[in-house]
């Protein structure tokens, strides 16, 4: 047998060989590779690929987009003319520049341009009173142009938009700062579409940008732009819209910003892209909040992040509904939810790191009445000074479920109960798949609850199909009254399948190879003596050589033919004397 296989190995070496030479000498070699990435929904954890200093995101959700808006739509999208300016209506543009003299009385037409008119004021609130006195709709487009590298005062805070056109304020050049100390607010009122691009507002004590609740919706949309240390005795330090008003921001940042609700924006629909919020704080919503009594109200988050944000619920966020995609929460704090206080929660491709609360470190999950899913995610290192150290769970009122797909949970405390999950008051919920590892509690409890959940001697991890719950580490599939529920025993076995019996006591049933009560210690095969092993010692042995002699044959052949090309391109032709 032994002889069989060298000689098999040797024909398919000398066929290796006679191919590379024939290669080398009658084709010419062409190295084309191509490589790609798919992404199926499925991902290997492995604990060297985090870095709890690099604060970059994962690559890009390759899913369904969350923006409202289609590549080839405009901003406001004026299909039922209700908003926006492709209906056909005029542009008034109004430059605000203090260095060359104003005109500002009426709109001029511009002779270039047939829809567009102009006017040179010195302050923003000209512009605003000239527009008062016309005659505008909701199709036409009001642009201010911002000239000046500063903008303050009476004259450039505090201004009230009472028309139904919509208005695009951005700067002329470079970035603009408003600076409004001293002034309750940069924009107190608006009732058309809004938006802000490339501007730096600052120091307004009653809301930056305040828009109140208007019979009909419209959207305040911010670009490229900077709030910061903006306050507000009610909702909203930097932006506040009521219902039913959306807000959608893209590659901007908010920080330093306070409220009672939303310290850096309070919303009913807003939509969060590319953009950094750091610093802010509020009783709710460090960051973001929107009414959580309102079933349509959500925030939708993109390639975002929410860094050292406070807040006596929800550190970063407090919603009804998030959907979150490529974000990344770390380093806020509250009482509950040290990240998130929220509802309903759909996230992907996140990561909740360093987080805090006295009660769920990072999440904090309330009567949630329907599915929940978090995929594909991190939640590490996050810390409750009391219960669940990176979730806390409470259902009063609806039974809710929690769907962990390929996501992992780790190296979380608590310093009460429920070193990675709290279960509080819970009726029927459970969580469905997911990683747990390194969660540390004083009881060294993964997953914990209180006296009153349910079900089964207080472990609500539950499973529709086993072959999902046994893929959880040291987690047991067990059947009582025809529902499966997903058992995170403190024993576990390392290489074998759980099983537990009546009285919840659990065994193992080892895999081929192993053995002992965790399925750990592998079974040592007998020696085994005669000439099988002599003889694989000797393939062994001579498998080396041969391939050696292979390679030195292979190299020989080479030189003497390359030693023979240049000895034919030597001859030279003979000459008669």
């Amino acid at each position: 047998m032994v002889q069989q296989r060298l000689t098999l190995s040797i024909l398919l070496l000398l066929v290796v060989v006679t191919t590379i030479i024939c290669s080398v000498f009658m084709f010419d070699i062409v190295d084309a590779t191509t490589s790609y990435q798919d992404f199926e929904g499925s991902i290997t954890f492995q604990d060297d690929i985090i870095d709890d200093d690099d604060d970059s995101s994962f690559q890009d959700y390759d899913g369904d987009s969350l923006s409202p808006f289609s590549s080839s739509s405009s901003i406001f999208d004026d299909s039922d003319d209700t908003n926006g300016s492709s209906g056909g209506g005029n542009t008034y543009n109004c430059n605000v520049d203090s260095t060359i003299p104003s005109n500002c009385t009426s709109f001029v037409k511009d002779s270039n341009i047939k829809t567009d008119a102009l006017i040179n004021c010195t302050y923003i609130s000209d512009c605003i009173a000239v527009v008062q006195n016309m005659s505008l709709t909701k199709t036409d487009t009001l642009n201010i142009n911002l000239a000046d590298p500063l903008y303050n005062g009476s004259g450039n805070c505090n201004l009230y938009f009472d028309t139904p056109a919509q208005i695009f304020i951005s700067p002329m050049g470079t970035p603009v700062i408003v600076d409004c100390i001293g002034q309750a607010s940069f924009i107190t009122h608006a009732r058309a579409n809004l938006v802000l691009s490339n501007v730096y507002i600052k120091n307004a004590y009653s809301s930056c940008v305040t828009i109140q609740q208007n019979p009909t919706s419209f959207t305040v949309f911010v670009y490229n732009s900077v709030f910061e240390n903006c306050t507000s005795p009610g909702n909203g330090g930097g932006i506040q819209a009521s219902y039913p008003n959306s807000i959608i921001v893209h590659d901007s940042t908010f920080s330093n910003n306070h409220a009672i609700q939303g310290g850096a924006i309070s919303g009913f629909t807003v939509f969060l892209y590319n953009s950094m919020f750091v610093g802010n704080s509020a009783t709710k919503g460090g960051a973001v909040y929107t009414d959580s009594t309102m079933t349509s109200a959500f925030i939708r988050s993109e390639n975002c992040t929410f860094k050292s944000n406070n807040a006596h619920l929800g550190g970063a966020a407090f919603v009804y509904d998030l959907k979150s995609i490529n974000s990344i929460y770390s380093n806020n704090f509250a009482q509950m939810g040290g990240a998130v206080f929220t509802q309903s929660i759909d996230t992907t491709q996140s990561r909740f790191l360093q987080n805090s609360a006295v009660n769920g470190g990072a999440i904090a999950l309330a009567g949630s009445p329907s599915k929940n899913s978090i995929s594909l995610s991190f939640i590490y290192n996050n810390t409750a000074l009391e219960d669940g150290g990176a979730m806390y769970i409470i259902s009063p009122t609806a039974p809710g479920n929690l769907n962990l797909q390929h996501s992992k949970i780790f190296n979380n405390q608590a310093s009460g109960c429920g070193g990675a999950v709290y279960f509080n008051q819970t009726n029927s919920s459970y969580l469905l798949g997911g990683f747990f590892s390194d969660n540390y509690s004083p009881d060294n409890e993964e997953i914990a609850c209180d006296d009153s959940s349910q079900p089964y001697n207080c472990n609500p991890c539950q499973a529709n199909q086993c072959e999902d719950c046994l893929q959880m580490a040291g987690a047991i599939c067990i059947t009582q009254d025809f529902t499966s529920y997903c058992y995170i025993a403190t024993e576990s076995c390392i290489f074998g399948n759980c099983s537990i019996g009546n009285s919840s006591n659990v065994s193992c049933d080892c895999s081929s190879g192993y053995q002992g009560d965790t399925c750990a210690t592998p079974i040592t095969p007998p020696p085994h003596h005669g000439g099988g092993h002599n003889s694989a010692l000797a393939f062994e042995i001579s498998m080396p050589i041969v391939f050696g002699s292979l390679v030195i044959l292979f190299l020989i052949v080479i030189f003497i033919m390359i030693k023979k090309r240049n000895n034919e391109n030597s001859y030279q032709p003979l000459v008669n004397s």
